[in-house]
């Protein structure tokens, strides 16, 4: 179940109630295919993989994944307002305080992340306005906006949060992180 919290004129905030009831067996899940997948990249650091998996492939068989995917379809499709084709990419940011992004944008049409675990404390600072982070949470808006994340002095573990980028138009067949939504 998804409930709006914060509509503006081009970007929303969304609470996922599958995330809320069952962020332990959502985790659990991720600490399962996580290992997997940096030992099938050679790589410890999923966020610079994004463009090499997606997030919802990895989750696939687990019926919480199933049902944070269909929740967030129905975010997509609603605030994009359309039913023509689009396809997605979703990848995993497992950050530590020393490790959270720095001011960056994504060049796509759309952007936003969830908010898993340990969020709470933590930031996402766009140029124009910030939200506060808490599990749970849904943000979708543009995607050439640039944005960071800031974390307070007391932080610690990690900080658990899927990115996703969307598109409106195909792109090359060599980007094998999207997926058809």
């Amino acid at each position: 179940m998804i409930k709006l919290l914060k509509e503006e004129k081009d970007y929303c905030l969304y609470k996922s109630s599958i995330i809320t009831k069952h962020k332990k067996e959502l985790i659990k899940v991720l600490d399962t295919v996580r290992p997997r997948v940096q030992n099938m990249f050679s790589n410890p650091d999923l966020t610079k993989l994004y463009y090499m998996y997606n997030t919802f492939n990895l989750t696939a068989c687990d019926e919480y994944w199933y049902d944070l995917f269909t929740d967030l379809k129905k975010v997509i499709r609603t605030r994009l307002n359309t039913q023509g084709p689009l396809w997605f990419q979703c990848w995993v940011n497992y950050h530590q305080k020393n490790e959270v992004l720095n001011w960056h944008n994504h060049n796509w049409d759309y952007h936003g992340y969830i908010s898993l675990f340990n969020t709470a404390k933590t930031k996402t600072e766009f140029k124009d306005y910030t939200i506060d982070n808490k599990d749970g949470q849904i943000y979708i808006g543009p995607g050439y906006r640039e944005h960071r994340v800031v974390t307070p002095k007391n932080f610690k573990g990690f900080r658990v949060t899927l990115g996703f980028d969307i598109v409106t138009k195909p792109t090359s067949p060599s980007n094998i992180s999207l997926i058809p939504i």
